[in-house]
């Protein structure tokens, strides 16, 4: 990744982060190049967005009308990553020529933290904002002092990872300094939606060859000029058959962040960050901790005294779903069985089977550490449910497909 690589976790000018990002993807010389910002709504975050316009957007994306270029954006209460939206950038990005050729998409995703220089050293997550001061990032602020509000509960269901809750772990002064909550909650949040996006391109596939750069990093509003740090890159080549996907930064473990000056910048290291990893595939993994944790698939018996579930199996096996609009009713019904039935099973076959939304994973987290959790999983089955109208004839297939894969007897 070249010189992207070499600032990763130090405190850099927009500008360098910007010429760093612009001679990656220039050195892929790729015919088209798109992109997606995600930041905070806080009116702090204008020289980020300014400065990602000036030194990558202006000189590389095409013209949106004359003279007017723009990356596809997103800005939400604590810089969130929207499921779905890297899927209709990389849709609006999907020129002729990158229909012939390739393209770039990059995401740059930029939490926030404000920084005030003290006699005492540097001091985090508090701004002198007009007239008074104030949180800054709001959002983050709000996470960590359990103020509960619709996008906290975002937050926090993004920063539980692998029966972790990353909160939790910031929060504790034995594993996270107190002075550094506010900075390594700004630096994991970015991480986490970084790997939030990651999730919904692996899931995707996109409408022309497509290489992803996805750059998590971390504004520090400062009283002078702003700057950031990067926290990490993946990159996902949907140029070939099949994709790679490779994150090189920070982990996801703030109590293993260090902190140190160099030169007056800021630096964050971990035992991670030099270290290039393969994504893995969520999906697989997932399940395979259910397996692993609990030993075998849920409960069974009761779907299969089921006389209801025994006839949409039979109907199933013998083809009696070829007509679409049948087979949507087949389906609907089964899916109401289910839930009643066994909602975690079903919940898990459909998940691993790729037919729930991948942005059900962290209700998966949550079934697999508390097997009872059949309201994450009917809420799983309700999503399907809800689109099974708009599907497809070959997705509605996939449904009946891995149900009765999942459910043979």
């Amino acid at each position: 990744m070249g010189k992207l690589r070499e600032i990763i976790g130090t405190e850099q000018d927009f500008d360098q982060v910007s010429r760093a990002l612009r001679q990656q993807v220039e050195r892929e010389r790729p015919p088209v190049v798109g992109a997606l910002l995600v930041t905070c709504s806080d009116e702090s975050e204008r020289e980020c967005i300014d400065a990602f316009q000036h030194g990558f957007v202006d000189a590389l994306l095409p013209d949106f009308k004359l003279w007017s270029k723009s990356a596809f954006r997103s800005a939400n209460l604590g810089a969130r990553y929207e499921w779905g939206a890297v899927r209709v950038a990389e849709q609006h990005f999907a020129t002729h020529s990158a229909r012939t050729q390739f393209k770039t998409v990059v995401v740059k995703i930029n939490a926030h933290v404000a920084v005030e220089r003290t006699p005492d050293g540097d001091r985090f997550g508090r701004m002198q904002r007009y007239e008074t001061e104030s949180p800054a990032c709001g959002a983050i602020h709000a996470l960590l002092e359990d103020l509960r509000q619709p996008f906290t509960k975002d937050l926090q269901d993004a920063l539980i990872v692998d029966a972790r809750d990353i909160v939790e772990t910031l929060k504790d002064p034995e594993r996270v300094a107190p002075v550094h909550q506010r900075l390594f909650a700004a630096i994991v949040s970015a991480r986490v939606q970084a790997r939030r996006a990651t999730l919904d391109i692996q899931d995707y596939r996109p409408t022309t060859p497509t290489l992803y750069i996805v750059l998590p990093c971390v504004t520090l509003n400062r009283a002078e000029r702003d700057t950031e740090i990067p926290v990490g890159v993946y990159t996902a080549n949907y140029r070939a058959d099949p994709p790679r996907v490779e994150y090189r930064g920070l982990g996801d473990d703030p109590s293993k962040y260090v902190f140190e000056y160099q030169y007056d910048q800021i630096v964050v290291r971990d035992d991670q960050i030099d270290q290039p990893r393969a994504a893995r595939d969520h999906r697989k993994h997932l399940i395979r901790q259910w397996h692993e944790k609990h030993a075998a698939k849920a409960n069974l018996e009761a779907l299969h005294r089921d006389e209801r579930f025994a006839k949409f199996l039979d109907d199933a096996r013998q083809n009696k779903h070829k007509d679409h609009h049948v087979a949507k009713a087949m389906v609907k019904n089964a899916l109401v069985l289910l839930a009643d039935l066994n909602p975690i099973s079903a919940a898990l076959a459909l998940f691993g089977g790729g037919v729930a939304d991948i942005y059900h994973a962290h209700r998966i987290h949550k079934i697999i550490q508390d097997a009872s959790r059949d309201d994450s999983a009917r809420r799983v089955l309700t999503d399907v449910q809800d689109r099974i109208e708009s599907l497809p004839p070959e997705m509605t297939q996939k449904v009946i497909d891995v149900l009765m894969s999942y459910y043979k007897r």
